[in-house]
């Protein structure tokens, strides 16, 4: 059955939540610390300093 979706969306429709999760948690990080380094974060989370650069940057748009 065909559902319309590509494999490439599914995959990027699954690391939705884990994304979200992971902003909501750095934007809590950043109102309880004020600072944090990507360095970090990208530990923490275990992605890459990119990934934590456009998360950053999402939550800054969104005026978190």
């Amino acid at each position: 059955m065909n559902t319309g979706v590509t494999i490439e969306e599914e995959r990027k429709l699954a690391k939705a939540p884990l994304m979200l999760d992971r902003r909501t948690q750095i934007a809590d990080m950043v109102q309880q610390q004020g600072t944090v380094r990507v360095q970090d974060l990208a530990e923490q989370f275990q992605v890459s300093e990119v990934t934590i650069r456009t998360d950053l940057a999402q939550l800054e748009k969104r005026g978190c």
